[in-house]
């Protein structure tokens, strides 16, 4: 668009669907180029649609829109964070389509959105949907979208950015007005072990066995592994798998290093079977043997909640027996272990985290993040023992036999756990139906 001088003074509408490259390829070669021109959206480890974000702002004329499709991510990711921060400060979101698994691309693997945004003040009144799991293309698009838009005023933050309506937004108010969270309240969150090449540390039971025939005191080294997958809600699915814990010590612990070569011969042996892989790998300690420092690995001896990184069932479990984890999955550390299982394992947390707390850019991955900002009304701290009691039923039902219905027990938590945070009939009846 010109003014009466002629003079260029920006687009009245930009639309577009902006590449998708993440800035950290290629040693991150496009990142230090773009680094240079200060965009606000600039992200070392973000995606360059940002930049096509904001460049496209920058050549609107005044109170003009820009309507693009791109990669979701910006709305959770970390390195979105910029991009959420531009446009709620300098544009007036209009739109906002999740478009969340439909593919609309068939060759983008990624999940998409679709972004009206005004180059004006933000007036937060911004309509927002997203396509349920039933959706279908083929149906009429833009009479779906006309019969499920709704306005969300929460557009006025740089923290992740969540699709919600009134209801639940009533919801997140009530739980933000919580002040204190998991991480107030002396709560570690840690990753399971990464060895940097599992083949090696990572055996079956047969090979377990072979190596306590060759030397029992091989049993001092090898330790029962979960990963994940075999995590399950109050539950687990041991697969017989056990890690080779040849660890580099830890040093403010004064852990020995061990010296797998004159301890364990035999399992010097077996690992020298792996030494091209072991001595190239990025993850290891002094040795080409060792696996690197790990400053948490005495509190895989504890009692501790663990759960996996990605589910689609939020799922945790109250491990007493010494199991380590792969870095498909996290450990937990608290004061009051069954009491917070009762909570994490109960519907409003599952809720709560997929559309309040979430902090990641694949949806439903878990973040420590997103976990350490999960309320808990210490005020009602007296009603955590009927929970605790509850608990120890589905423990114990579940340890002599792990397929065991315990949901009638799990349906009284989730009553408790409602009560707790003073939720009404009518949002207990939206988290039920979710």
């Amino acid at each position: 668009m010109l003014n009466d001088e002629g003079d260029f003074i920006g687009f009245d509408v930009i639309i577009g669907n902006p590449p998708y490259i993440q800035l950290q390829n290629n040693g991150g070669k496009l990142a230090n180029e773009l680094d240079r021109f200060n965009y606000h959206t600039f992200a070392r480890t973000g995606d360059i649609y940002s930049i096509f974000i904001e460049k496209g702002i920058q050549i609107l004329a005044d109170n003009k829109f820009l309507s693009f499709i791109t990669s979701n991510k910006w709305m959770r990711a970390g390195y979105g964070e910029a991009t959420r921060d531009y446009l709620h400060l300098f544009t007036n979101p209009k739109i906002l389509i999740d478009l969340v698994g439909t593919k609309i691309f068939d060759e983008a693997t990624v999940d998409t959105n679709i972004l009206i945004t005004q180059k004006s003040n933000n007036n937060n009144q911004c309509l927002v949907t997203e396509l349920d799991n039933n959706f279908n293309l083929s149906v009429d698009f833009e009479t779906y979208i006309n019969d499920n838009l709704f306005i969300t005023k929460s557009f006025n933050t740089k923290e992740s950015w969540a699709i919600s309506s009134p209801l639940e937004e009533q919801i997140k108010l009530k739980l933000n007005n919580i002040k204190t969270n998991l991480s107030n309240l002396n709560v570690k969150i840690e990753r399971g072990l990464t060895t940097g090449f599992n083949d090696a540390f990572i055996i079956d039971k047969t090979t377990y066995d072979d190596l306590i025939n060759i030397d029992e005191n091989n049993k001092l080294i090898m330790e029962k592994l979960l990963k994940g997958k075999n995590i399950n809600r109050y539950t687990i699915e041991y697969d017989d798998l056990y890690l080779i814990n040849t660890h580099n010590g830890i040093k403010k612990n004064n852990l020995k290093r061990i010296d797998v070569i004159d301890e364990f011969p035999s399992i010097y042996r077996y690992l020298q079977k792996y030494e091209v892989e072991l001595v190239s790998r990025k993850d290891q300690g002094e040795h080409w043997t060792n696996l690197r420092n790990c400053t948490y690995l005495e509190n895989f001896n504890k009692e501790k909640i663990i759960f996996s990184k990605a589910s689609k069932i939020k799922s945790f479990y109250l491990d007493n027996n010494n199991y380590y984890l792969t870095n498909t999955a996290y450990l937990m550390i608290t004061d009051n272990n069954k009491f917070y299982l009762g909570i994490l394992n109960s519907k409003l947390f599952t809720f709560s985290f997929l559309k309040i707390f979430q902090s990641g850019g694949i949806v439903g991955e878990i973040t420590i993040q997103g976990i350490l900002n999960f309320p808990i009304p210490v005020e009602r701290i007296n009603h955590q023992q009927p929970i605790i009691d509850l608990v120890d039923k589905i423990l114990d039902a579940k340890k002599g036999n792990p397929e065991a219905d315990t949901s009638h027990w799990e349906s009284e938590i989730d009553t408790l756990v409602y009560k707790l945070y003073n939720l009404t009939e009518e949002e207990i009846q939206i988290i039920e139906e979710g």
